[in-house]
């Protein structure tokens, strides 16, 4: 009989309220996760490969030192672990104008997440100290679209079909990484 394995998983930024299982460990500030802490504070309170899966929802933006963030979160990842992060997208003109955004991201910030990116050419062999110590591969990267003036995209999902492409507005960057 094959044993069922349960994945760990963190979510850093996460609302105890809100978890769908008690598999899901939530790190947050104010007593609203189930772990209190400070992510800008480092290193995080947990032990080097503890972690099947970690989740960034509408948290990395915040963050005063993202990269910082990032090798956290490869210490604490297990082997072949997932990332799943949301941001929002760079073009959204809300991205720029909220006070509490302190970064915003492209599509080419996840994929320079490797020693080997091109961006770095040239500093790995003098062991520049600003090169991420983290190797993630980018397994998946998907904008997600909703037309203009609707918020809640799924209650309107039938009309999407009578609606052009160019109504749309990409509000969200989902992107999966691997280590």
């Amino acid at each position: 009989m094959r044993r069922c394995m349960r994945l760990r998983i963190l979510d850093l930024g996460g609302v105890r309220k809100a978890k769908e299982s008690e598999d899901v460990v939530t790190v947050n500030i104010g007593g609203l996760g189930d772990i209190e802490h400070d992510l800008n504070n480092f290193p995080y309170p947990f032990k080097n490969e503890s972690f099947d899966e970690v989740r960034i929802y509408h948290v990395l933006e915040h963050l005063e030192k993202p990269i910082k963030v990032m090798e956290e979160v490869w210490r604490i990842l297990k082997p072949n672990g997932i990332v799943k992060i949301k941001i929002p997208y760079w073009k959204l003109l809300t991205t720029f104008e909220n006070p509490f955004h302190l970064h915003e991201f492209k599509e080419q910030w996840f994929y320079n997440l490797r020693p080997d990116a091109l961006i770095y050419k040239g500093e790995v062999e003098n062991m520049n100290p600003f090169i991420p110590k983290l190797n993630f591969k980018v397994i998946k990267m998907k904008r997600h679209k909703t037309p203009f003036g609707f918020d809640n995209w799924n209650k309107v999902s039938g009309l999407k079909r009578f609606i052009p492409n160019n109504v749309f507005k990409v509000l969200e960057l989902e992107v999966w990484l691997k280590k």
